[in-house]
């Protein structure tokens, strides 16, 4: 149309036409092969949702909340204001309990452990000088997924906690009649605007620090998800996260191939059924006494 309206002088031949196509079947076929592949998906959330809701996850966090507890406690930078503090002494809650941290020492304390720096390694594998062991893997900078699971888990934080602080309206207060208006006073002169004030940084409490803890474990052994299962993951995350290990060698551990049931000589049946106990003990220490680790393809499947 706009073409068209640009272009009056412009003659199309009839058999140049496309085919007329009706306008249900046109609109169904521009969503599906145009708009929707490349429609923008909210995935993090999903991946938020999924994490909060598996109960390996949860399991695997119950085990580390000392540990999660001491590290979020040292980590805290935002101390709770007046109003939260009264807040909390309502509930009867200490004032501690809702000391937050905000996403720069999130990321500090990410940093300190080494979870933000690039990692590649090449697989390994249990088997001497094995052909198949001949990948890469490789973990990008993990700073911006970081930042990006801070505020997906505080968003989501904030949407908990209205929704248990703020309790729906009550049915007779939705029935009740609206009294009159009362007449408007004459409007006073408005008074000049007061500066714009920045809203609050993002932070997190130790729920939601558990939660974000959880959903970067996710992001963060992304690329190994066909090595590494969600509850795994996190273990290693948390691992990483207290300082017993680090991300090289936990993406070593999930990708090393391991060889096949070794062949066991003193297992049952191994040995023919009239051989004498003396020749079978001598075979034994013979067996024993050999070094095969240097031969290729050690160890050998049985």
């Amino acid at each position: 149309m706009a073409f068209g309206r640009y272009n009056p002088s412009w003659v199309v031949a009839a058999g140049a036409l496309p085919p007329l196509v009706p306008v249900p079947r046109a609109v169904a076929r521009m969503l599906s092969e145009v708009l929707l592949p490349h429609a923008k998906r909210d995935e993090l959330t999903l991946l938020h949702r999924a994490t909060c809701a598996d109960a390996a996850i949860a399991s695997t966090l119950a085990a580390s909340e000392p540990a999660l507890r001491a590290l979020f406690d040292g980590a805290a930078d935002y101390q709770p204001s007046l109003l939260a503090r009264a807040t909390a002494k309502a509930r009867g809650a200490p004032a501690a309990a809702i000391s937050t941290i905000s996403c720069a020492a999130f990321l500090s304390l990410l940093e300190r452990e080494g979870e933000l720096a690039p990692v590649h390694i090449h697989q390994l594998s249990e088997v001497t000088r094995d052909p198949a062991a001949s990948r890469s893997f490789s973990l990008p900078a993990f700073a911006a997924e970081a930042k990006r699971a801070f505020l997906e888990s505080s968003l989501a934080r904030q949407l908990d906690v209205l929704a248990v602080d703020v309790p729906p309206p009550e049915p007779d207060a939705l029935s009740a009649p609206v009294a009159p208006a009362a007449p408007a006073a004459p409007a006073a002169p408005a008074a000049p605007a007061a500066p714009a004030t920045l809203a609050a940084p993002a932070t997190l409490d130790f729920l939601g620090f558990t939660d974000c803890v959880a959903l970067c474990a996710r992001l963060r052994f992304a690329p190994l998800a066909a090595h590494l299962q969600p509850a795994p993951s996190v273990a290693a995350f948390l691992r990483n996260l207290l300082g017993e290990t680090d991300v090289a060698a936990e993406v070593r551990a999930a990708t090393r191939l391991h060889a096949e049931e070794r062949f066991d000589p003193s297992a049952e049946g191994c040995a023919p059924p009239d051989e004498p106990l003396a020749l079978r003990a001598l075979w034994l220490r013979s067996w024993g006494a050999m070094s095969n680790a240097e031969l290729p393809g050690w160890p050998l499947p049985s």
